[in-house]
């Protein structure tokens, strides 16, 4: 699945998967793939996407292999809850709606059944075995329903509506589709109520001499079954209309197919469809779900992209893995998820508690500095992943420029069977394009994307879920950087190569000295040269005062936000309102001398901490970041006893090092 936000302020479109595991019944292999393009809002289309599943799974329709019945059934159900919700106060179910385009694989029997309402369409291509993947016989199995077709046109006439064409596009109300889930302002009972008071008040008319309105806006789908060839090669697309108002069905088949023959899997593929439906100014929301299959063998790509703020890859069903060596699953601490390995020690946050109380008391005496991990839970993490996106935050775009030009490189340097970790992986769409170099040149790695939040795990491991990659698998690690660095020690870790990754300037926050004594701790000093840990650092080299100020001082307080949580953390890890949140502000400095940016809560009056008299102007610091030139690389190499191997570097001197220990 992919999808693209395009010139839209957010992203409205959603989306369902269900693998046949998720079944209760699998004799028949079962596969769920669906769409929903909402509008008004996404309130409808998530709802949609969270109920229609369910419907289907608890349908007896569906395990009687009546498919199109059960997704009949479904919207049905659908409808209803929507309208009781409606009375129960949900205003928006009245003013925003979605299309949907859904189809049911049965994958033992070869049989496709398509169910859409409005403008979100599904096409098939079917590539017969012999012809090379030449000749795709492209078929939309979906209809369209636009209120310009003469048939919906009728339909809403007969119901008592009418399509009004003044803007120039045919539309019913405000709406360009005319059948859709939701929008029940253009649904009976409620378009009742609203179009007979507007035609007693305007016109004088009686409510009660009029025949009762229809639907003006249908949630009846279009059905259509299709039975698969057995010897037949077939490549399956779910499409928007940011889509297909772009692209015709032939262009996106064809499209998609080339990409296959040339090596591309269904993730990329989508990928080139959305984003070539969304480049121009003005384009809509663009999803699009592509799925190959062959015959009754069937292996299925989804993948799922949520552009900028946030990116995102689904792939359910894992695809067939080629010459992949055995590697064991690691399973060194407790599962936190499926995923996701507990490696923490201090699961209370005790020892964040007891350093925040001595950072209090050490403030009454006029120095203190908060603990580093203050910053870094669930929302702390979400706020950071604003500031890398705020245009004034160069590293971000910087490290991601070197990352794109030298991935292939990098990449040389992680050998095959090695274990990645990531120290404070936060959002993944920096590591992510080296992990896509490393599974596009065969490297059979293990990626752990180490962070103290489990919920920020979970988000952004759905990323690079299970079989996105053929050669990368990926796993969260919860815990500190201090828990990752005894997890690498166990023998089981141990006994195979391991490159550590710290992006994103991290090592910044450390003072200089306890950076490298930092690094050195993780090369274990029983270990010869071959068994020490590699790394691979991203280090901000720019010391141009205004440009570093800019970037930690953006406008529109992004950055700000972000760091002010941190008193807002502290006060919860206390649990009590122990700074006046309304009484601290932050600033910030370039400190030429130290080659660092400094960040500090100020107290903006007189105030109290810990019963003590705390007064206007007091400083905290909140956090540095320290800029790496050259000289100070070469610096922390030798104190870590490390020995830069290869390096990039941007014209401003972001870099990223590969050492080796």
């Amino acid at each position: 699945m992919r999808q693209a936000q395009g010139s839209r302020p957010s992203q409205q479109d959603q989306y369902t998967i269900l693998p046949p595991e998720a079944f209760w019944n699998q004799t028949d292999q079962l596969a769920l793939f669906a769409v929903y393009d909402g509008h008004g809002s996404s309130k409808v289309a998530k709802h949609a996407r969270d109920n229609i599943p369910r419907y289907l799974k608890e349908s007896h329709a569906l395990a009687k292999g009546e498919y199109e019945e059960a997704i009949a059934e479904a919207i049905h159900k659908e409808e209803e809850q929507l309208l009781h919700e409606f009375w129960a106060g949900e205003d928006k179910h009245a003013q925003a709606g979605t299309t949907m385009a859904l189809v049911i694989l049965n994958l033992k029997r070869g049989v496709l059944v398509v169910g859409n309402v409005g403008d979100s369409d599904v096409v098939l291509g079917e590539v017969k075995v012999g012809e090379g993947g030449k000749g795709v016989e492209v078929t939309r199995l979906s209809t369209t329903h636009k209120p310009e077709n003469a048939g919906e046109r009728h339909r809403v006439e007969l119901a008592g509506g009418s399509v009004n064409t003044d803007s120039g596009t045919a539309r019913i109300g405000a709406l360009n589709m005319s059948r859709a889930l939701g929008d029940l302002q253009y649904k009976t009972p409620l378009n009742n109520m609203t179009e007979r008071g507007k035609r007693s008040s305007y016109e004088g008319e009686n409510p009660g001499d009029e025949s009762p309105l229809g639907d003006f806006i249908s949630s009846e789908p279009a059905l259509n079954r299709v039975e698969l060839r057995d010897h037949s090669r077939y490549v399956l697309a779910l499409l928007s209309d940011g889509v297909t108002n772009v692209l015709d069905d032939a262009t996106i088949l064809n499209r998609i197919c080339e990409l296959q023959q040339s090596g591309f899997d269904a993730q990329r593929a989508a990928e080139n469809i959305t984003e070539g439906s969304t480049s121009l100014p003005g384009s809509d929301n663009a999803s699009c779900v592509a799925v190959f299959f062959e015959g009754l063998k069937f292996e299925v790509h989804i993948t799922h992209f949520h552009p900028l703020p946030a990116t995102m890859f689904e792939n359910i069903v894992q695809p067939q893995l080629k010459s992949r060596p055995h590697l064991p699953t690691p399973s060194v601490g407790p599962q936190a998820s499926s995923n996701i390995i507990d490696i923490r020690t201090d699961k209370n946050e005790s020892q964040l508690r007891e350093s925040l109380q001595e950072t209090v008391q050490a403030a009454c005496q006029g120095k203190a500095a908060m603990p580093d991990l203050l910053l870094w839970d669930e929302q702390g993490l979400r706020y950071f992943e604003d500031v890398t996106f705020s245009p004034h935050y160069y590293l971000t775009s910087e490290e991601i420029g070197l990352l794109e030009k030298y991935k292939y490189q990098i990449a040389q340097y992680i050998p095959s069977g090695s274990t990645v970790v990531e120290l404070g992986s936060g959002n993944l769409r920096k590591v992510k394009i080296l992990l896509e170099a490393l599974d596009e040149m065969g490297h059979e790695v293990d990626y752990f994307a180490l962070d103290v939040s489990f919920a920020e795990l979970q988000r952004t491991l759905s990323m690079v879920p299970p079989g996105v990659f053929r050669h990368v698998r990926c796993f969260g690690l919860l815990g500190t950087y201090d828990d990752g660095r005894e997890w690498l020690q166990q023998p089981d870790i141990r006994s195979r190569p391991q490159t550590i990754l710290s992006l994103g300037s991290t090592l910044g926050s450390f003072q200089r000295a306890d950076a490298a004594a930092f690094l050195a701790g993780f090369v274990h000093g029983d270990a010869d040269g071959e068994n020490r840990p590699s790394f691979l650092l991203g280090l901000d080299g720019c010391k141009d005062g205004d440009r570093v100020l800019a970037a930690y001082n953006d406008p529109e307080g992004v950055n700000r936000r972000f760091i002010k949580h941190g008193l807002e953390r502290a006060n919860e890890v206390l649990a009590q309102a122990v700074f006046a949140l309304d009484r601290w502000d932050v600033v910030g400095r370039w400190n030429a001398e130290n080659g660092s940016h400094d960040q500090y809560y100020l107290a903006t009056g007189d105030t109290t901490l810990a019963g003590r008299e705390v007064p206007a102007g007091m400083r905290i610091r909140a956090v540095q970041s320290h800029k790496w030139d050259a000289d100070d690389r070469k610096t922390l190499c030798e104190r870590a006893g490390l020995e830069e191997v290869d390096g990039w570097a941007s014209e401003s001197q972001y870099s990223e090092c590969s050492l080796s220990g």
